[in-house]
């Protein structure tokens, strides 16, 4: 008989035996049966349906066993079963999943937890939509914090980071459109552009810059462009008047053809499609 005594295995075992105790206490179904000759696999799948145990078997476990369990709660039938087929298991979150001890290592040796900060947007529905997208990631809402907690392999919660990027926006956006002497926009543009990364910056080449995003963010450009320019064309010489103007974000109509259309129908009206945000 193969027993797998890794002191570092047991100590893993022990330690997740505690974290998992909620789980632990709810399968406490006493265990009484005789396996000869029997698939490992139906066994833990027995034993788990038994105790109504979620079960993972991954595709390394394989093999038949004879082994007599008698008067066994779940968690020590699993550690019996396990350790004489040469197997391990981890529990992850409420379900176990077993294999052998070098595939458990592959599969979760790069498991993380990180927190995230959210800024804006909701945290149960944002949890939901990244969780959809990346079905491997465990994220739970810390709402006391405004914090997601992420909990999965590396790579992965840097593709729900990325994602989280995307939807962490503020609902209100605005835009603003100033007039700047035209040989000072490309400059203007490409400074203001790295002061406030999170802002769209862009100009007509007629001398006219149109800031949109946060009401924040676009106000206190709006307050350095007027800085820089006094800076630039002398003290109270005027450089254009500034608007606020409304943003539509068009939902089911192509923004190019939509701007297009009201162009002609208002050609006093100035209109930029931002085709980014729609």
């Amino acid at each position: 008989m193969k027993v797998f005594r890794n002191p570092l295995f047991i100590a893993i075992i022990f330690i997740l035996s505690i974290l998992s105790q909620a789980t632990l206490l709810a399968a406490d179904t006493k265990i009484n049966m005789n396996f000869k000759g029997a698939d490992v696999r139906d066994v833990l799948r027995t034993i788990a349906e038994l105790a109504k145990v979620n079960l993972v078997t991954d595709s390394s476990v394989s093999g038949e066993i004879t082994i007599h369990l008698r008067n066994l709660s779940f968690q020590d039938a699993l550690h019996l079963v396990t350790q004489v087929h040469g197997l391990a298991y981890k529990w992850y979150d409420n379900t176990v999943v077993v294999a052998t001890p070098e595939r458990i290592d592959e599969l979760y040796s790069n498991i993380v937890v990180k927190t995230v900060d959210v800024k804006h947007a909701d945290l149960n529905q944002t949890a939901s939509t990244i969780m959809e997208i990346y079905p491997e990631l465990s994220i739970v809402p810390d709402n006391r914090n405004n914090k997601l907690i992420f909990k999965g392999k590396v790579e992965d919660i840097v593709k729900g980071e990325e994602l989280l990027s995307k939807l962490d926006t503020e609902k209100d956006s605005t835009a603003r459109l100033l007039a700047v002497p035209v040989d000072r926009a490309e400059f203007l543009v490409n400074y203001l552009q790295r002061v406030y990364p999170e802002l769209i910056i862009e100009s007509d080449g007629k001398g006219n810059l149109v800031f949109y995003g946060s009401p924040a963010n676009v106000e206190s450009a709006g307050l350095l462009v007027s800085k820089l320019m006094e800076q630039m064309v002398g003290e109270g010489q005027s450089f254009g008047e500034v608007n606020v103007i409304e943003s539509i974000r068009v939902n089911s109509i192509e923004v190019e053809y939509v701007h297009e259309l009201v162009s002609a129908m208002y050609p006093e009206a100035n209109i930029v499609a931002d085709k980014k945000n729609n």
